[in-house]
């Protein structure tokens, strides 16, 4: 026993020991478990439908949602899916394995930007916080495009950190490529850096730096970087694509057209979804703001101030916003944690690591234990479907989707079943107008049940396969 607390305290003792051990807790948190449980229908379904279509059809310059054209993002993903899927195989675990590996580096540059900017013991709880930020490490394991953003916005910082406060200047390589790779995941979602730089040089009074030779060569470099891909893509398929999620749409819209947002809503949220942390990061809010002109002179501070609010004011501007564009706010808001927890265990720092050690441990040990919990990971619900109709003795090329949400099914068959739809039909109308024998129709319960419940269908409608509380159904209509 004396031996175990004696090496207890010499982990805690030691920030570096202490830290890798985190990671290590981190690293199997992050990348096991993930083959379970099945994907959701959307987005994480239509990602690896995409990068599944690259691989069939050996064309990964243009991306495909079944037999359609897609610029719902430009391609960065679905080539890195590519290359899971060549590796591991074509399954859940590879279509997740991108936002796995680019979260555990995400959390890593956040460790080390604030090591370099707060010392040690700061940097310690930085991984304190965001080791029991559980909507975070969500993201590490679905196949979405919000944690690889958060990883891009992170790294450019983290170049930034380097080229602004130790003048190393080859980082400016990096900064090029972190923010051009934000491109390719979100588009111009994921180009924050572009607003928070010149932000934290206007809180600084260096405005002048905006336009600095080797800054303004790195801004030209990252345009040209994205043009390699945009622009012949614009060439051939015009304003479908400029003004598509690809291309502008986004700005022109102010996010996703025919949505709305309070402009509280993202900070609220943010604040929820983080208790209890989300006090302490108030507190430490209130610490920057307290002595806000005297901090202003704090270069250092003021990059995570302009970081964390850029964000927040671009995501409570736009029209459209989803949970899950909070993701690229929870570094720099968990190292604005770290001010509010530091300034409540001034003096008891050694205790706190202590007591934090023993949490994510305990964390760590239900990880391992537990079954993956369906609240947050709830797969499609049309998986059964999926694999049932790859045995039927049916014409695979004249699978037609009935009412349902077509990008869901199609999404769904073309990824679990290499299926791609032949059509799709919204209403019983167009059931016998469109209708062939060798068509097989797939749809959800519902759907079939109104037809059931129509006399004049009812006797037309050849049941192959359903699953009520799954909510599907596979059927024939009889001419």
């Amino acid at each position: 026993m004396t031996k175990v607390k004696n090496f207890f305290n010499f982990v805690i003792s030691d920030n570096d020991i202490y830290a890798i051990f985190i990671f290590f807790f981190l690293f199997i948190m992050v990348f096991a478990k993930n083959e379970i449980p099945i994907l959701p229908h959307h987005d994480d379904v239509t990602h690896a439908s995409i990068a599944k279509r690259m691989l069939e059809t050996n064309n990964y310059f243009e991306m495909y949602e079944g037999k359609d054209i897609s610029f719902l993002k430009p391609p960065l993903y679905f080539w890195l899916e590519v290359l899971a899927f060549n590796i591991f195989g074509v399954n859940d675990y590879s279509a997740r394995f991108p936002s796995a590996i680019l979260g555990f580096i995400t959390i890593l540059l956040g460790y080390l930007i604030s090591k370099k900017i707060f010392g040690d013991d700061t940097s310690l709880l930085f991984l304190l916080i965001i080791s029991t930020s559980f909507y975070f490490l969500k993201f590490t394991k679905q196949a979405m495009l919000d944690m690889p953003v958060a990883f891009t916005t992170t790294l450019a910082i983290y170049s930034f950190v380097n080229i602004e406060f130790y003048n190393r200047k080859k980082y400016y390589f990096l900064f090029v490529i972190s923010v051009a790779s934000g491109y390719y995941f979100k588009a111009v979602q994921g180009l924050y850096p572009l607003f928070i730089i010149p932000s934290y040089y206007i809180i600084t009074n260096n405005f002048k730096k905006i336009f600095e030779k080797e800054f303004v060569i790195a801004i030209m470099s990252i345009f040209v970087l994205i043009l390699i891909w945009a622009f012949p893509q614009y060439l051939k398929f015009g304003d479908s694509f400029l003004y598509s999620q690809c291309g502008i749409g986004p700005i022109v819209h102010r996010g996703i057209e025919g949505h709305s947002n309070k402009f509280y809503e993202p900070f609220l949220k943010l604040i929820g979804l983080n208790l209890p942390w989300g006090i302490l990061n108030i507190y430490g809010l209130y610490i920057l703001f307290k002595n806000f002109k005297e901090e202003v002179k704090n270069r250092k501070k003021m990059l995570i101030f302009s970081w964390f609010f850029v964000i927040l004011f671009l995501l409570s501007i736009s029209k459209a916003f989803y949970l899950r564009y909070l993701i690229s706010l929870y570094i720099p808001y968990a190292i604005i944690g770290t001010a509010g927890l530091s300034g409540f265990f001034k003096t008891h720092i050694f205790l706190l690591k202590k007591i934090f050690f023993s949490v994510i441990f305990l964390v760590f040990i239900a990880f391992l234990i537990l079954p993956v919990s369906q609240y947050y990971y709830k797969g499609t619900n049309y998986y059964g479907m999926y694999r049932v109709i790859e045995y039927l003795n049916i014409d695979k090329t004249k699978i037609v989707i009935y009412k349902e949400k077509y990008y869901k099914l199609n999404q769904g068959l073309a990824y679990y079943s290499s299926l791609i739809p032949l059509d799709y039909i919204q209403n019983k109308e167009g059931l016998f107008v469109k209708s062939n024998p060798d068509y097989t129709y797939v749809t959800d319960y519902e759907s079939l049940n109104e037809l059931l419940l129509d006399k004049e269908f009812k006797q037309k409608i050849n049941i192959i396969a359903f699953c009520k509380d799954k909510s599907w159904a596979i059927f024939k209509v009889k001419l």
